[in-house]
């Protein structure tokens, strides 16, 4: 029995500092594919909110979309990919509709547009098929305050901090508990 107490005192200690760990990565891996001007993708998902309607009526402005990443795409997947929309030289996020796949070259175009406003892009620069099409999620997250990136940092900073600090707290406990000398 005292055993058992002691490997779940340890597991007390072991997976708060795992999840810690694991925020860390997360916040920094965000962070840099943010910097880069990409999608934050965690564990081959990638999140978005929609901002232009050239897939109405099958993805409107302002839906929230999971994307995942896929060995392979198909004719008529609705997928995620960096293009040069603007020819400033900056690749953004688009989601279209593939039309045609040859050799390795994917044709995209978005429902909305015109037949001939269409996009062709490398296997290499789609980052996902979309997976799933939320409205409501969309209006949650496209509160104005939810759309500064800034914010969003600062409350995930404030989650992960007020956490390891509970954690921390705990784990001083324990070795308190670990100290006091026990009644035989």
């Amino acid at each position: 029995m005292v055993k058992k107490v002691k490997i779940f005192k340890k597991l007390i200690i072991i997976i708060p500092a795992l999840i810690i760990i694991l925020a860390f990565f997360l916040i920094i891996k965000i962070s840099i594919s943010i910097k880069n001007n990409k999608v934050p993708s965690i564990f081959g998902y990638s999140f978005s909110i929609v901002g232009t309607g050239s897939m109405d009526p099958v993805i409107k402005i302002g839906d929230f979309i999971i994307v995942k990443d896929q060995k392979k795409y198909y004719e008529g997947d609705i997928v995620s990919f960096y293009y040069d929309i603007n020819n400033d030289g900056i690749k953004d996020s688009v989601t279209h509709q593939i039309i045609k796949i040859e050799n390795d070259v994917y044709t995209l175009k978005g429902s909305a547009t015109l037949d001939n406003d269409v996009q062709i892009v490398e296997e290499k620069d789609i980052y996902g098929k979309v997976i799933h099409i939320s409205s409501i999620l969309g209006q949650v997250f496209g509160l104005k305050f939810l759309k500064n990136r800034s914010i969003i940092f600062l409350g995930l900073t404030l989650c992960l901090a007020i956490f390891a600090i509970y954690q921390i707290l705990n784990i001083i406990k324990i070795m308190k508990e670990n100290k006091k000398p026990s009644k035989s």
